[in-house]
């Protein structure tokens, strides 16, 4: 009886083995049997293995068991700065050699290709990377994040991917697509050109507005001018961060810390110098002493917010809570200020 749980034992540790090593046998191969400028992976294509202890090399990884993506939570869902491995297995079945660019929308990747010969192509890119760092430097859209593909003529290769998953998760997806260099750079000036026009006529208004607030605070002696003015510049620096022209026309690229604390700062200064204009355009002090101190200590909460969120992000290195607190503050503002405003033209007393 003991020798046959034995032998039963056996029998389904060596199945499961077997079931295994057939998993990572079938997974299906990214075949390109024919010419494209961009195609979607289905995630079929990607199988994963999770690295908890970061200890995972690309010199023991082909020895590895992945799985498919599917049997994973999304990447939105992952645990902050978690690590997994993305197996992706590409074979050029034309006659001529294909060259392509991989997406890859994550805070930090590191990909291998390893051809049949065994030789290992190094790369690297993410949006939490520093430009001057990245495999591909010609993109540079703050997200727009690629690894070289390129394949001989019936080449098979499999790449592997060490991607981490960290900062603000909205954006995190998988692996979604590849492009010709040519499609991706066309797309890119498209895109540039659309957004240079509306924000430069944008900006051009927000700089009148700054100069004008500038001359009339030296002359009219209003200290509300100065307010408006502060207001209009940070706003200014908020719209160029967030349409991505901050990212890619100034080295603060190249110091991905320093643009996440600008981040952080910018949205909060804004509603610290438009709380403090409100105040004194309307003389809140005279006028509605109540709201001028809930004012106050808005604004007092919001400086509270600009010094500790920094520090904690360069602590901890987890942008995601400082990015959501900043969002869920912004969100509290713009749900306060109508009522203040209706407030304040309904129950003001005229200043005679």
């Amino acid at each position: 009886m003991q020798y046959l749980s034995k032998i039963l034992f056996l029998s389904i540790w060596m199945t499961s083995f077997t079931n295994i090593s057939k998993a990572a046998e079938t997974q299906p191969v990214f075949i390109i049997d024919s010419l494209f400028e961009l195609q979607m992976i289905d995630s079929k294509y990607l199988h994963l293995l999770p690295d908890t202890n970061k200890k995972i090399t690309i010199e023991t990884i082909q020895d590895k068991v992945f799985l498919p993506a599917n049997q994973f939570p999304p990447p939105g869902k992952r645990k902050n700065q978690s690590i997994y491995w993305t197996k992706i297995i590409f074979h050029n079945q034309l006659e001529v050699p294909q060259e392509y660019w991989l997406s890859v929308p994550v805070a930090n990747s590191y990909g291998y290709l390893v051809r049949a010969s065994g030789g290992v192509v190094p790369m690297q890119t993410g949006f939490s990377m520093p430009h001057k760092e990245k495999t591909i430097q010609e993109i540079r859209l703050r997200f727009a994040n690629y690894l070289p593909i390129a394949l001989d003529r019936g080449e098979k290769a499999t790449l592997y991917l060490r991607n981490q998953y960290g900062g603000n998760s909205i954006i995190l997806t998988e692996i979604k697509r590849v492009e010709t260099p040519n499609h991706a750079r066309l797309a890119t000036l498209k895109t540039k050109s659309a957004k240079n026009l509306s924000a430069g006529f944008f900006q051009a208004l927000l700089l009148i507005l700054f100069l004008y607030c500038l001359f009339y605070a030296f002359y009219a002696k209003e200290i509300f001018a100065i307010y408006l003015a502060l207001f209009c510049f940070f706003f200014s620096i908020h719209f160029l961060y967030a349409d991505g022209l901050l990212y890619e026309y100034t080295g603060i690229k190249n110091f991905p810390v320093l643009f996440n604390i600008l981040d952080l700062t910018v949205l909060n200064l804004v509603v610290v110098f438009e709380c403090y204009f409100i105040q004194n355009y309307l003389a809140l002090k005279i006028r509605l002493p109540k709201i001028y101190s809930f004012l106050n200590a808005f604004i007092y909460f919001d400086i509270f917010l600009l010094i500790t969120l920094p520090s904690y992000f360069l602590i901890s290195k987890d942008f995601a809570l400082p990015f959501n607190l900043v969002v869920l503050f912004q969100f509290i503002w713009l749900i306060i200020r109508p009522f203040i405003l209706i407030n304040i033209s309904l129950g003001s007393p005229k200043i005679s």
